[in-house]
C-alpha cells in the first residue's frame, strides 16, 4: 500500500502584502481544532479542561491561554470554542486529544479557515471600516475575541498585539477576504 503524506500550502501563492507601513500575512504556523461540549456534560468537560491546562474554558467572547503560551482557546459559543495551535497540524489534534479525551468531540479544522495576520499604524482604523465590532483597546482588549461579518464574511477576530490583529475567515471566501482588507488598508493609509 502507497503512503501518502497531505501537506498544507499556504491559502495564497504569493508572498503577502506590504502596503504603506502595514503588513498583512499568513498565519501559517497555527494549527487550529474545533472542541464541542456534549450537551449536559459542561460539567464534566470544565473539569477535564481545568486538570489539562490549569484554568477554566474561556466564556464566550473571551480567550484563555496554556500556560506556556502555545494554545490560546477562542469561547465561540456556549457550547463551543476553537483552539489555535503553535505547531504542526498533528501534533495539535494529537495534544488536544491526549488533554481532553472523552470530555468533548474535537476536529482539526486548519485547512476551514483563512487566517490572516494585519498589522500596522493604521490597522485598526482600516478594520473598523469593514468590521462592526469596536476595535478600541480599552474596549476589546488582548484577551477577548468577537465572531462578525467583514464586507458579506464571517469573520473571527482578535487583537493578537498593540496594532496587530489575528482574523480568520472561511477558506472558500479567501481571495474576497484578503481584497476587502487590501482595500480597506489602501483607504486609510
Amino acid at each position: 500500500m502507497a503512503s501518502i503524506t497531505l501537506e498544507r500550502k499556504p491559502m495564497f501563492d504569493a508572498d503577502m502584502n506590504s502596503i504603506n507601513g502595514h503588513l498583512i500575512e499568513e498565519a501559517l504556523e497555527l494549527c487550529i481544532v474545533s472542541i464541542a461540549i456534549p450537551v449536559g456534560e459542561h460539567a464534566a468537560f470544565s473539569d477535564a479542561f481545568n486538570k489539562a491546562f490549569d484554568t477554566l474554558p474561556p466564556k464566550v467572547g473571551q480567550i484563555c491561554t496554556s500556560s506556556d503560551k502555545m494554545i490560546r482557546f477562542l469561547g465561540i459559543s456556549p457550547d463551543q470554542m476553537l483552539t489555535l495551535v503553535t505547531g504542526s497540524e498533528q501534533d495539535g489534534i494529537d495534544f488536544i486529544g491526549s488533554q481532553l479525551q472523552y470530555s468533548c468531540y474535537y476536529t482539526r479544522q486548519t485547512d476551514n479557515w483563512c487566517t490572516l495576520r494585519v498589522s500596522g499604524p493604521k490597522v485598526r482604523d482600516a478594520l473598523e471600516r469593514i468590521c462592526p465590532v469596536d476595535l478600541d483597546p480599552r474596549q476589546f482588549s488582548e484577551q477577548q475575541v468577537a465572531r462578525t461579518m467583514m464586507e458579506h464574511l464571517t469573520t473571527i477576530i482578535m487583537r493578537d498585539g498593540e496594532q496587530r490583529f489575528l482574523l480568520l475567515s472561511g477558506s472558500s471566501g479567501a481571495s474576497c477576504f484578503l481584497h476587502a482588507i487590501e482595500t480597506s488598508i489602501r483607504n486609510v493609509s
